[in-house]
Order: structure tokens, then sequence, then C-alpha cells
């Protein structure tokens, strides 16, 4: 197992080694020092043009524990808006203009890493002068400056990602950047957390070497970050209260604002973000701008100064002059207490990590019990909430099974059917059933009538995976997508895709781990007596009679793993239980739906509209009430006649069509 302990070199090859590789002796320029002279942000940059780093004091410190030659590990977890990607940058500019040595920058993905390149490090090279003239100037057929390997005098950077194994091999290096680690999947157990594989790469170069990581951070216990963080000097950042002179940490549980009274149903009616404010620990007002003056002088204090090989920061929006208090109190009234929400909160604008719940047991009595009275013989319609259709598909040898399954405002989940077709896909005539099932219309209580825009189907399954490769092929112009589940903890639900079947198909691959603990959640929340139906919320209709199907959405559960550094939770089928195709069917649903990008509040209005003119249109139909008395025939010119027949025609032509996301 690893440890978080610093290894300094135990021979004297070591110290040679690591004394023949250093090239620039040290100097008493710090990082920030050497930012303020020469760089110059990009125009992308929210502050474009010179740097100056009085607009982030927060970051001063962190910069300059770079430069500091007894730091060698650096830890960064933090909010969004903290400029950690401009410290990243600075650090690296620093290295190439002063320290003049090779790096290795790692993001989570070999993709993000090009992303850097291209969209940070590049354009910050071309900026500022003083580098450009360092670092290689792009040519055609030029090895020197790539978009994954930038050669510049004195050394070089090195892109990598850590999905890709060979990446992290066979590298000596002084300077690993880690970005984003908590986003980094596991990785082979057996070769070990690729965040401690890439730093090993330092070896050769005993105390010279340096290790920054950064993140935001995700859930206790499998965070990275925070485990990196508490390894080290643990520092927060402390500012003076301007009324009392206390020193403290601002806390985001003490920003208050006006509110106007709440409604009949107990909830706020209005919010006033702009009049935010933060209570010291002494109950002073802290204004906004009181708060941004007394950024200028806050410190870091550490709560373990004796790890300063070792320097960790924990830093939150809230210590930031890039956010206000006023973004801050809309987050935190936006997150209300929805357990999805309260994450996104944590780590994104807290900065903390979030003690999530693991849904391992499902009751599956308990959702039988919550079914509902839509699409049944006694009420065929589905709810006017339902905007947007999709289509799970699970293959199997001899059969395939599907759902069908409606999308509202917030990922509210409506079951709307769940059936299967007996044979293997090879067979057309089994594909041609399927896509009548995929051109079913459903129509809402209010009578919008809706397409399935969205089918995912499963190429999992060895036998039938060239037939689903050509069934999606064929139907791209359907929004027919062939899937991959990719089972490991770390495998985000949308992974991308690759080209299969002689580069004829896209091939999505789907992170099901991601998947799985997102449906299990928002199942074990919907089961809750005082969880009431809206965002995130799944419905099932009476239909949904056979237990068998509650059996196999609840046929897996989550089993904790431990990779040798960090704890993560993997789904595993449970003992004894042999199918989970509803739980598939589920899965390849969701992803059908985030992979459409849909933006929800635009189809509403759009379908609202469309509600009302029905709603005018059967009004206009409607019988005149004359007290019983027939209503007198008026005989109607012919060619006039004619006019009226062609207008209701258009009319009904109009009604006919159906709302698709197609």
């Amino acid at each position: 197992m690893f440890e978080l302990t610093h290894k300094y070199p135990d021979n004297i090859q070591s110290i040679i080694n690591a004394g023949r590789d250093i090239i620039a002796p040290p100097s008493d320029i710090t990082v920030t020092e050497l930012a303020d002279q020469i760089r110059v942000l990009p125009e992308t940059a929210n502050e474009a043009g010179k740097y100056y780093s009085s607009r982030t004091p927060h970051a001063q410190a962190i910069m300059d524990a770079f430069s500091d030659p007894e730091v060698e590990e650096i830890s960064i977890q933090g909010s969004a808006q903290i400029a950690k990607t401009t410290i990243l940058e600075n650090m690296m500019a620093y290295a190439i203009k002063i320290m003049k040595m090779s790096m290795l920058f790692m993001a989570p993905t070999i993709d993000m890493a090009k992303k850097f390149s291209k969209s940070k490090f590049a354009p910050m090279v071309e900026d500022t002068p003083e580098l450009k003239t360092l670092v290689s100037k792009k040519k055609s057929r030029d090895s020197d400056n790539t978009t994954l390997y930038k050669k510049f005098d004195g050394g070089f950077v090195v892109f990598v990602g850590a999905n890709s194994p060979h990446g992290l091999r066979q590298m000596s290096i002084p300077i690993v950047i880690s970005d984003d680690i908590d986003s980094i999947e596991i990785g082979s157990t057996k070769e070990g957390d690729p965040v401690v594989r890439a730093e090993k790469r330092t070896q050769t170069f005993g105390y010279k070497s340096k290790h920054v990581r950064a993140s935001t951070p995700t859930i206790k216990d499998r965070s990275r970050i925070e485990k990196f963080r508490l390894a080290g000097t643990n520092e927060r950042f402390y500012v003076k209260c301007p009324h009392c002179g206390e020193q403290q940490i601002l806390k985001e549980e003490n920003i208050i604002w006006k509110k106007d009274p709440v409604d009949l149903f107990g909830k706020i009616f209005h919010h006033h973000f702009e009049t935010a404010v933060v209570a010291c620990v002494n109950g002073c007002i802290i204004t906004e701008a009181e708060r941004k003056k007394i950024l200028q002088s806050g410190k870091w204090i550490a709560e373990h100064p004796e790890r300063k090989p070792h320097r960790s920061f924990w830093i939150a929006e809230i210590n930031s002059t890039l956010s206000s208090l006023s973004t801050i109190a809309k987050a935190i009234a936006e997150a209300g207490d929805d357990p999805e929400e309260q994450q996104t909160l944590h780590n994104l604008v807290f900065g903390r990590t979030y003690n999530a719940e693991v849904a391992e047991e499902i009751d599956e009595t308990g959702l039988l019990e919550k079914r509902e009275n839509y699409l049944t013989d006694e009420h065929p319609l589905m709810p006017n909430g339902v905007l947007f259709i999709t289509m799970g598909v699970d293959v199997q040898k001899d059969r395939i099974e599907y759902e069908i399954a409606g999308w509202g405002l917030d990922e509210e989940c409506w079951s709307l059917v769940y059936g299967a077709i007996y044979g293997s896909f090879d067979d057309k005539n089994i594909q041609a059933q399927l896509d009548k099932v995929y051109d079913l219309k459903f129509t809402r209580d209010d009578g919008v009538k809706l397409n399935i825009s969205r089918m995912a189907i499963d190429s999992g399954y060895q036998s039938p995976s060239k037939s689903v490769y050509q069934y999606a092929r064929y139907r791209k112009h359907k929004k027919v997508f062939a899937v991959k589940g990719i089972g490991r903890y770390g495998k985000k639900l949308l992974y991308g895709a690759s080209k299969v079947h002689k580069k004829t198909v896209d091939l999505y691959l789907v992170g099901t781990n991601d998947a799985k603990l997102t449906i299990y959640g928002r199942l074990q929340r919907t089961l809750k007596p005082e969880t009431e139906p809206g965002p995130r919320f799944m419905h099932f209709n009476l239909k949904y009679n056979d237990a068998h199907y509650f059996e196999m959405l609840n046929a897996e559960k989550g089993i904790k793993k431990n990779n040798g550094f960090i704890e993560y939770i993997e789904y595993e089928k449970k003992k004894g239980v042999v199918r989970n195709e509803a739980l598939d069917c589920r899965v390849y649903n969701y992803w059908a739906f985030v992979h459409a990008m849909c933006k929800m509040h635009g189809i509403k209005a759009q379908l609202d509209k469309r509600a009302a003119e029905i709603a005018a249109q059967k009004k206009e139909v409607e019988p005149i009430d004359n007290g019983h008395l027939p209503v007198p025939v008026k005989n109607i010119p012919e060619k006039e006649s004619r006019k009226i027949i062609k207008k209701k025609v258009a009319i009904t032509k109009r009604n006919s069509n159906y709302v698709t996301g197609r």
C-alpha cells in the first residue's frame, strides 16, 4: 500500500542523479513575482491582458510554494472560481523560464490533456513574449512541438492522460503536475493508483522533484485530493473581521440574505440575493465590499506546519475574489435538499467532499406500492410532465428487452413501457419488430403527442454485435446509437465514442457504474415517504405489475473496494441473481437522455404552446347550447364550400404532426 510519506534519497547514486539533472541554480524570484513581471492573459480569459497577482490574493502563497526549494509536494483542494488553472499555468511558466526543468502534465483523460495543451498552455506561451522565445515553434513534421509534447530551452513538457497507461511508463521526469485528480478513474489495482504511478517517475531526482496535485473534491473517503491534503500541512485561508478584528475562516453557513415571506405552501416566494452578507464568528456583519477588502490581507495558517515539505491547501469560493456572496447564496438556495444538488454545492462551491449515501438495497415491495395510474386501460394517457422520450435496449442471445422512458424537468422520469422481443437479433424480422416499437407515439393528458426521440441499443453481447452495428448504422438519422457499458469506477457516464465495424459506426461507451450510482440513489430517494414527485423522482405505472421487473432493477449492489490508495464503490450482481436486464435498460435510457443534452425548459415552452393550441381547437368545435333547439343549416355556395373543405384538411394535417426530438 502506498504511504503518504516523502522518500528522501538513500544512496549516493540518487544524489548524483539529482544533481546531474538540475540545469539551473536556484533563483530568488518567486512564482508570483515572475508572473507579475511576464504573464499576459489571453483574450479568452475573464480579465485578459497583463496579469496581476493582487486580483487573487489567496493564490500567491500556493504559487510561491512551487518556487520554495524546501517544498516538494503541493496539494490543492478547492472549489470552482479559485483561479486553479492560472495557478498551474504560472507554475509551468516558472519551470520553463527559471527552473528549466522538464514536466509531465497529467489530466484524467488523453482528450482532456490535449484540450489543456491547446486551450491553456499554447495561448499562455503565445501571449507571453518571455515564454514564446523559449518554447519551440510549431512547424509541420516538427517533433519538438506537438499537441502532447512541447520542447523548450532546458527541457520539455509532455501531456498525458491518466487513462493511457503507456503514458505513465518508461519516463523519468523531475516535475509532475496532476490536474483534476478526483476525476481520474481507478485503473488497474495491480499497477496501483494512476497519480501514485505518475509521481514515481520523479524518484531519480530525489528531493529536487516536485509533485503538484489539484482538484475539486468528490465523495468523502473516495477523494484523492482530500487524502493528499490531510497528509500535508492542511492550510486554511484566514481573514480578520473588519469590525471586531477576530481572525477566522469565512463560512458559507453564515451567509444571510433577504427573503420574502413564505407562501401558503411554506415556500419562499422570492430571494434577494443581491443583499447577501456574511456574519463573522462573533456576529458582526461583513458586506461584499468588506469581504473583498479583507481577503487582500488574508493569510494561510497550517494545521501541521511541521510537514512543510508537503504544503497542502483547502480553499472555497467564499475565500476567492473571483466569486461573490450573491452568487454563493443563489447556489445554496437552488440546491435545496436534493442530494445530487447538495453534492454539486459541496464540491464546486464549498470545496468540500460530500458524504453521500450508497444505496445498496432497494425495497422492491415499496416500488410496487408506489406505482401510478397512467398509460393503463383505465387511463391510457401519460402525464403532462413528460417532455422527452427515450428507449433503452438490452440485447441477449435469444431475445431483446427494452424500456421506454419519459423525461421531464430536472430529470424527473416516468417509466412508460417495458417489453421483450424473442429471437436472435441477427433475424431481420426481430429488427423490424423493434422498429415498430421505436415508432410508437404517446399522448399526454393535454393531447400533445410525442415520438421516441433517442434509442440506445446494447452492442456488448458477443454474437449479434455486428448486427447491432449495422442496425445503428442504417438508423443513424433516427437517432439510434450503438452503446457498450464500461463498469469500472471512475468511468464517466458520457465517455465518448470510437469508430467500429470498419470505421462505419460510432460506438458510444457508457460509464455504467456512474449511472447505477445515480439510478439507485434516485430510487432510494423516491421510496422515502417525505419525497414528493418532482426533480429526479422515478415514476412507475400500474402496467409494471411483475415483481420480477423490480427484482431485475434491483439486481446489483454497491461493493466497497480499495485500489491501495483510495476507497471506491463498484456495482456487482447480487449472489443468486441471474438477470439484470431491467437495470441495463434503465442505464441506457439515462445515457440516451443525458447524451441528448436537451434544453428542457425550451422544450416545455414549445409543448405548452402546442397544448394551448389543442385546447383552443377543442373549444372551437364544442356544440353551442341553443336551448336544445335545432341549429338551422345554412346553404353555402359550392365554390365557398370547397375553400372551407381545403381549410379543414390543412388544419387536420397540422394537428396530426407529432412533436419529435429526432
